[in-house]
C-alpha cells in the first residue's frame, strides 16, 4: 500500500512538472513560486576551432566545460553590485543544454530584476588563475561575458537573457617541421625531444574583455570604469620546459600551407598551451625584454651518418598584426620551419575562437573549414563569381547568410545575391539566407553577383554556421581601385604585367576604334551592320563575363561598371578572354556577345629592331609570340596562342608537352575543353558573336568566313589591314584594324618581316635569326586541332593574303605564312612561300605600329 502511495505521489509530481513546463513555455507564470520571479538565461561558449592550413591540434578535453558560474546583476555603485549569485552558494541552478551551451536559472523575490539590466557572468574561477603549468591543463578555463535582461512576457516575473562567454585565456600552438625547401642533408630533427618554454608573462588581465562584438549595446557607462578595465598580474617568469616526448605526436603528416611549400614532416603537440592575455592600453608600452610574451624553442638534431648531435635554440616573441598584445579567446600559432642548420623561419598567426549564434534550435555541432578570411567584390558583377567554399567535415545543419554590418539584418539581394552550388535561378538563395541539412560530409560552393551600390555592403559579412554552434563571419569589402590598361589607346588585347592586381579598360569601343575601320573592307559589327569610319566603332554593352582562362583563378571577378570592364586578378601569368553582352544577364539564352578582349598576363615584351635586307622595310618586333608567358625555348608556354587568319580572338594550345588539350576555366573554376564546330562558315558578325568557337572545316585550304565564298567577294584582304600585301607584294606600311588581335601600339607582322629567317637558323626548338647581334626566336608550335599531338612544326601568320589577283577566288581564301620543320623531324625545312586556308590556326608575332 505504501509503495502504491509513493507511486501516486511520483506520478502527481511528474504530471505537475510537465504541466508547469507546458504552461510556463506559453508565458504562464503559475509555476514560479508566489512572491518570486525567475531569470532563465542561456550561457554560450565559443566552439573550438581547428586551425586550417598551418597546423593541426587536439583541443583540451572539456575546454568548453562550465563547472561553476558567477553572476552579478545591474550597475556597480562604487562599493558593490546590486546582486551577486553563484552555483557555489546555491543561488544559481546550472544545467548543460547542448554541447557548449548551458541553461541557468535564478529565483529571487519579485522586484529584483529589471528589464534592460546588465548581467555580468563569469565561469569556473572567481578570479583568474595560472593555467600555463601542466598541472592546470585539466582545470576548466576562466570565462566571462555580458548580456542584457529582458522581461519575457512583460509581466515582471519571467525574465530571460543570452550571454556569450569568452575564454579568459589564449591558446598557443607550436609546430616544428621541415619543408621541401629544407636542406638538412643527413641531419634529422629528434622529434621526441623538442621542447618549448614560456619566457615572459602578461602585464595586465581584464576580468571582462572589451570586445564590441561580445557586449550588448545596452551596456552602460559602467563598462568604462577604470577599476574594471583590467587588473594587474604579477605572475612573473615561467621557468619550466614542456617536452614533446610525453605528448602524442603526429609525424609525416602532409599539410598544405599558405606559401605553397610542400611539407615533408610535421611534428606537433597534441594539446595546446593556455596563457593569459597580455593587454596594455598603448602598444608602445611593451618592452620585448620584460613584458612581451615569448616562446623559447629547443630543436635537437642528430646526424644519421656521424652520430653527431646539435641543438637549434630560438626565442620567439609572439607578435601578430604588428602587435604584442595577446588577446583572450584567440588562437596563436607558431610555425617553426627548419630550412637548414643555420636558417630557421618563424611564422606566427592569430585566429579567433569562433562565437556561437543564439538563434534557432541547438542540434549537434558539425565542423567545417572555409577558404576565405575576407572578401572584396567589384560592383555590378552579372556572371556569378566564387564567393566561398565550405568544406563540411560531418553531417549536420549548415546555414549561410549575407548580413549588413550590424550582423543582424540580411543584405538586400539587389546589392549581393547568393547562389549555392550553381548559377541558375533555382540556385539563388531567397533573401540571401539558406539552411542545408547535410546527411554526409561534403563541400558546398557558394557564388554571388553584386549590385550597383557597393557602399550598401561595405562592412557587411557572410555568416556561416553549423548547427548554431560553429559560426564564422567573413567581412565583405568593395574593390574600387583599378589599373587602367587603355591609357595609351584601345585594342583587342591588353598586357597585364603587374601581377595579381586589378585592371580596367573601356568596353564601349570595338578594337582600336574608328581608325581601325576600312570602309572598302565592309567590316561588320556583332549585329551584322556594316561599319564606317565616319559612324565610329562604338557599342553599348549591358554586362560582362569571362569566357575562358587557361589558368584557374587567373581572373577571379569580371564586371561592367560605367562602360568599363573591371577585372580582379588572382594570379599573374596566363591568358583570358572577356566578353561584353547586349543583355543585363550575360548567361541569358538570347544574350549576344557584342565584343571580346584578350587579357594577356605576362611581363612587358622586349622589342627587337631590324631592317629586312630584301625589302628595306623596318620593323620593331616583340621578343615573344602573342599569348606567350615565357621566352624559354624548351617551355611550351613560349608558343603562345593561335588564331584563324582574319579573326581577332585567340585559341589555346597545350601549356605542357603531355599530349592533352588545355583545360579552360570560368570564374567559378569550372573546367572545360575549347569548343570546335564543323558547321558552315561564319560571317564576320557571327565570328564576333562566337569568339570561343573554332570553325574546323574539312580541307586545309578552306575558310571559316563567308566573305570568300565566291570569286567576286574580296573584302577579306582588308580584315587584317594589309589589302595590298601578298606573297609577292610588300607594302612599307599597313593598317591596324578593329579585327587585329595585337595589343595597344602593335599590329600583325607583314609577310616580309619573316624574310630574316632561313633554314640555317632552324633548330630542334624552333628557328633563330640574328640581326646586328640581336636574336629573334620563333618556337615550334602545335595548333588547336592538333593539340593532342606533339609540336612538330612552326606556323606563323602574316597580315598578307596569298592571292596575287583580286579576281582569283581560290587564292582569296589563303593566308601567307612562315612555315618550318625543326631538326629531329627528318625534314629541317623553312618555307617563306607557303600558303594555307584561313581556317587554319597559326601563331602571331606582333610588330610596332
Amino acid at each position: 500500500m505504501k509503495k502504491y502511495i509513493v507511486y501516486l505521489i511520483l506520478c502527481f509530481v511528474s504530471c505537475f512538472i510537465f504541466s508547469c513546463t507546458s504552461v510556463y513555455e506559453k508565458g504562464d507564470t503559475s509555476c514560479i513560486p508566489e512572491g518570486m520571479e525567475r531569470l532563465t538565461f542561456k550561457v554560450i561558449v565559443s566552439s573550438s576551432k581547428v586551425v586550417g592550413s598551418n597546423t593541426r591540434s587536439t583541443a583540451l578535453e572539456k575546454e568548453n566545460e562550465i563547472k561553476d558560474l558567477f553572476v552579478k546583476i545591474g550597475y556597480y555603485d562604487g562599493d558593490h553590485y546590486r546582486n551577486f549569485y553563484s552555483t557555489q552558494n546555491g543561488t544559481i541552478y546550472l544545467d548543460s543544454y547542448k554541447d557548449s551551451i548551458y541553461r541557468a536559472s535564478i529565483e529571487v523575490p519579485v522586484g529584483t530584476f529589471r528589464d534592460g539590466d546588465n548581467i555580468y557572468v563569469w565561469a569556473n574561477q572567481e578570479y583568474p588563475i595560472d593555467v600555463t603549468s601542466e598541472e592546470e591543463l585539466t582545470t576548466p578555463l576562466y570565462m566571462s561575458g555580458i548580456g542584457t535582461i529582458r522581461d519575457r512576457w512583460g509581466g515582471g516575473r519571467d525574465f530571460e537573457a543570452d550571454v556569450h562567454l569568452l575564454r579568459g585565456v589564449a591558446k598557443l600552438r607550436t609546430v616544428v617541421r621541415t619543408t621541401k625547401r629544407s636542406v638538412l642533408g643527413s641531419w634529422n630533427i629528434n622529434i621526441n625531444q623538442v621542447e618549448t618554454q614560456i619566457l615572459h608573462m602578461p602585464s595586465c588581465i581584464r576580468p571582462f574583455a572589451p570586445f564590441e562584438t561580445h557586449r550588448n549595446p545596452a551596456a552602460n557607462d559602467w563598462w568604462n570604469d577604470v577599476y574594471h578595465r583590467y587588473i594587474d598580474c604579477t605572475l612573473g617568469y615561467l621557468g619550466w620546459w614542456i617536452s614533446w616526448e610525453n605528448s602524442h605526436l603526429l609525424s609525416s603528416v602532409e599539410l598544405p600551407i599558405d606559401d605553397g611549400v610542400n611539407v615533408d614532416k610535421v611534428t606537433e603537440t597534441s594539446y595546446d598551451r593556455y596563457i593569459y592575455e597580455n593587454w596594455l592600453e598603448n602598444e608602445s608600452d611593451y618592452d620585448e625584454n620584460t613584458n612581451v610574451t615569448a616562446l623559447k624553442v629547443r630543436i635537437p638534431l642528430w646526424n644519421n651518418e656521424t652520430g653527431e648531435n646539435r641543438t637549434i635554440e630560438s626565442v620567439i616573441p609572439i607578435k601578430t598584426n604588428d602587435s604584442y598584445r595577446i588577446l583572450r579567446n584567440h588562437i596563436y600559432t607558431v610555425d617553426v620551419r627548419v630550412l637548414s642548420l643555420d636558417e630557421v623561419k618563424i611564422f606566427t598567426d592569430m585566429l579567433d575562437w569562433e562565437d556561437v549564434a543564439v538563434t534557432g534550435d541547438i542540434v549537434g555541432g558539425a565542423d567545417f573549414d572555409i577558404d576565405k578570411k575576407e572578401i572584396t567584390l567589384i560592383k555590378d558583377i552579372a556572371d556569378p563569381v566564387k564567393l566561398v567554399k565550405v568544406d563540411c567535415h560531418a553531417p549536420g545543419r549548415l546555414s549561410i547568410r549575407a548580413l549588413k554590418s550590424n550582423k543582424t539584418d540580411l543584405m538586400s539581394t539587389t546589392d549581393l545575391q547568393l547562389y549555392c552550388n550553381g548559377i541558375t535561378e533555382t540556385d539563388k538563395l531567397a533573401d540571401n539566407s539558406g539552411i542545408y541539412d547535410l546527411t554526409a560530409a561534403q563541400v558546398m560552393n557558394f557564388y554571388c553577383t553584386t549590385g550597383s551600390v557597393p557602399a550598401n555592403y561595405e562592412g557587411g559579412f557572410i555568416e556561416i554556421s553549423s548547427d548554431n554552434v560553429h559560426v564564422v563571419y567573413i567581412p565583405i569589402g568593395s574593390l574600387d581601385t583599378f589599373i587602367p590598361l587603355d591609357t595609351e589607346g584601345t585594342a583587342n588585347s591588353y598586357i597585364a604585367d603587374r601581377g595579381a592586381a586589378s585592371y580596367s579598360f573601356i568596353a564601349t569601343i570595338m578594337g582600336n576604334g574608328a581608325n581601325g575601320i576600312i570602309d572598302e573592307g565592309k567590316f561588320e559589327d556583332a549585329m551584322g551592320n556594316i561599319l564606317t569610319k565616319a559612324a565610329g566603332a562604338d557599342i553599348h554593352p549591358l554586362s560582362a563575363k569571362l569566357l575562358w582562362q587557361d589558368t584557374d583563378e587567373l581572373v577571379e571577378q569580371v564586371a561592367l561598371v560605367n562602360g568599363r570592364v573591371q577585372v580582379k586578378m588572382g594570379r599573374s601569368q596566363g591568358n583570358a578572354l572577356i566578353a561584353v553582352y547586349d543583355k543585363a544577364n550575360p548567361n541569358a539564352e538570347d544574350a549576344k556577345v557584342l565584343w571580346s578582349w584578350h587579357l594577356w598576363c605576362t611581363a612587358v615584351p622586349q622589342i627587337i629592331e631590324f631592317t629586312v635586307p630584301k625589302t628595306g622595310n623596318e620593323y620593331k618586333m616583340m621578343d615573344r609570340n602573342l599569348g606567350a608567358t615565357t621566352i624559354t625555348p624548351a617551355l611550351w608556354t613560349t608558343q603562345g596562342l593561335h588564331y584563324q587568319w582574319g579573326r581577332k580572338d585567340p585559341f589555346t594550345s597545350p601549356l605542357k608537352n603531355d599530349e592533352k588539350s588545355t583545360t579552360l576555366y570560368n570564374v567559378r573554376s569550372v573546367g572545360s575543353l575549347w569548343k570546335i564546330t564543323h558547321e558552315e562558315p561564319l560571317t564576320l558578325a557571327q565570328a564576333i558573336n562566337n569568339p570561343d568557337i573554332f570553325i574546323n572545316r574539312t580541307w586545309s585550304d578552306d575558310t571559316w568566313c563567308t566573305k570568300t565564298s565566291d570569286s567576286e567577294t574580296t573584302e577579306m584582304r582588308y580584315v587584317w589591314g594589309n589589302p595590298e600585301g601578298t606573297i609577292a607584294d610588300y607594302p612599307s606600311s599597313t593598317i591596324k584594324t578593329i579585327y587585329d588581335p595585337c595589343p595597344v601600339g602593335y599590329k600583325i607582322s607583314p609577310f616580309d618581316a619573316f624574310f630574316i629567317f632561313n633554314e640555317s637558323g632552324v633548330n630542334m626548338n624552333g628557328v633563330t635569326a640574328y640581326v646586328e647581334d640581336k636574336m629573334i626566336f620563333l618556337p615550334i608550335t602545335c595548333t588547336p586541332d592538333w593539340a593532342v599531338s606533339p609540336a612538330t612544326s612552326g606556323m606563323y601568320w602574316s597580315s598578307s593574303i596569298f592571292g596575287r589577283r583580286s579576281d582569283d577566288f581560290y587564292w582569296q581564301k589563303m593566308g601567307a605564312l612562315l612555315y618550318f620543320y625543326p631538326k629531329g623531324t627528318g625534314i629541317n625545312k623553312l618555307n617563306t612561300t607557303l600558303w594555307l586556308g584561313f581556317v587554319q590556326a597559326g601563331s602571331i608575332r606582333c610588330v610596332k605600329e
